[in-house]
């Protein structure tokens, strides 16, 4: 039985409103109608950080709702003047290879804000592992940014052509029991090559899905 209480999304964004500084609400829900992004406009009368206490203040005394600090953004209006503290996207920091022998070792540096992290993967040093292991590897430095993404595995990754463009696409399987997830993303081939846009694939797959990831 899911211990967390459903909610009208109505009822919540009403009462969200209510909050002095908050001009607008929308909240996002998942299918199980549970809060997964709630993005919030100030009129810059209060630090944002604030706006984002008051909202899981308020949640959690009408609604009984814990509300995840980073599944909430908030843009603040003040004249012509705009900031936002948003939830802050997952990006790729770096990546390297080692090689002995047979083996590979994958390293994907990922950065959240100020928070580093470096995820490994070692497999057969075979072109056709490559990208799999930089997936691995990503996935491996998110679970340290975010304890869920743990449940996450590589199902499959490739390099896809479209039109004059070409993407890296990859799907990845969130298992939670009884459950399983499938989630794609897909980067587009830049400069930096396949492997970054694999990695930036991955993250493509969780961002919104973690919500999760701040």
């Amino acid at each position: 039985m899911d211990p967390t209480p459903k909610v009208d999304i109505e009822e919540l964004e009403t009462e969200l409103r209510r909050i002095p500084g908050i001009n607008a609400v929308r909240v996002v829900l998942s299918p199980e109608h549970h809060p997964v992004e709630i993005h919030v406009l100030g009129g810059g009368g209060k630090p944002a950080k604030q706006v984002v206490r008051d909202v899981q203040t308020v949640a959690k005394a009408v609604f009984d709702l814990d509300i995840d600090r980073r599944i909430i953004s908030v843009v603040q209006m003040d004249g012509n003047l705009v900031t936002v503290d948003e939830i802050r996207r997952v990006m790729v920091e770096g990546i390297s290879r080692n090689r002995t022998g047979n083996r590979s070792t994958t390293e994907v540096t990922l950065r959240r804000g100020v928070d580093l992290a470096t995820g490994l993967a070692t497999g057969m040093a075979a072109s056709a592992t490559a990208l799999t292991l930089v997936a691995r590897a990503t996935l491996a430095g998110l679970a340290k940014l975010d304890v869920s993404a743990e449940q996450l595995e590589v199902e499959g990754i490739g390099v896809q052509r479209l039109g004059d463009r070409t993407y890296v696409v990859c799907s990845l399987i969130l298992l939670s029991p009884p459950y399983e997830e499938i989630l794609l993303g897909a980067a587009m081939v830049r400069a930096a090559g396949d492997e970054d846009a694999a990695a930036r694939a991955v993250l493509a797959a969780t961002n919104r899905r973690l919500a999760l990831a701040d």
